[in-house]
């Protein structure tokens, strides 16, 4: 069965049709095709990898306001756009979220992790949502160090 599904597979990707035999310019062209897709899926891997590093190592919180949700008929999750305030400046972002886990309507606020040198390198916090008008009155130029806790 499995040898059956790779030779269709070769038939197709380097050989003539119907034939055994090669073509080398196509064999050449489609392995280079993959091995750029493989580059380009492991360079994309450690780029958000990179953004997590640097976003956990000195990070700062600040409330993020839901301004726009949208929902792509290929994606199974919706995304929500934001909108934060860091140091004098309104940012935006937007993240996909997961509909069986949370409840997000445009005006909600969640709080936000940015990091410290760049806020445009942001996450939302879906399960920390802002439960206290209270704290929006707190809420320093540049961010809390750490989610503050409700008294």
């Amino acid at each position: 069965m499995i040898n059956r599904i790779v030779s269709g597979f070769l038939d197709g990707f380097i050989y003539k049709e119907g034939t055994k035999e090669v073509l080398w310019g196509k064999a050449i062209f489609n392995c280079a095709l993959v091995l750029f897709l493989i580059g380009f899926a492991i360079h994309g891997n450690r780029k958000w990898a990179k953004l997590d590093s640097e976003r956990n190592s000195e990070p700062r919180y600040s409330i993020g306001i839901i301004t726009e949700k949208y929902k792509n008929i290929r994606s199974t999750n919706p995304k929500a756009y934001y909108k934060y305030y860091v140091n004098g400046r309104y940012y935006s972002g937007s993240n996909y979220y997961n509909t069986d886990h949370y409840k997000v309507e445009i005006g909600d606020r969640f709080y936000v992790k940015f990091y410290r040198k760049d806020p445009n390198n942001v996450e939302i916090l879906f399960d920390k949502p802002v439960l206290s008008d209270d704290i929006i009155l707190i809420k320093p130029d540049s961010g809390w160090v750490n989610i503050p806790e409700y008294k």
